[in-house]
């Protein structure tokens, strides 16, 4: 049985959708169409709902409920105070401080 991310990446390319295209038609971002695809998110009951109408029915909104998708972020960033630089942490998760003397 598929999860409703492979039927909708499978639903995007049959219908010979971009990414962009289909977010559109659904009225969300880009991003978080590819990230429904890609198994990283799920949708809000809005986006489900949306996803359901311009798919004709084919993943319902319902489908989504219980779904759990991948995290693929295994680290985590936060914003360095200092310069607004992206700063990630080590495995230890201790926060790195941002190289002094680098512009």
């Amino acid at each position: 049985m598929q999860t409703p991310s492979e039927r909708l990446a499978h639903f995007i390319v049959e219908n010979k959708f971009t990414i962009p295209t289909f977010a559109a038609r659904v009225k969300a971002n880009r991003s978080q169409v590819y990230r429904l695809v890609m198994n990283e998110r799920c949708p809000s009951v809005d986006l489900a709902a949306a996803i359901e109408e311009a798919t004709g029915g084919s993943i319902r909104a319902t489908d989504w409920a219980g779904h759990v998708p991948i995290r693929r972020r295994s680290v985590s960033a936060r914003k360095s105070p200092a310069r607004g630089r992206v700063v990630r942490s080590r495995a230890s998760g201790a926060p790195r401080k941002p190289a002094q003397g680098i512009r």
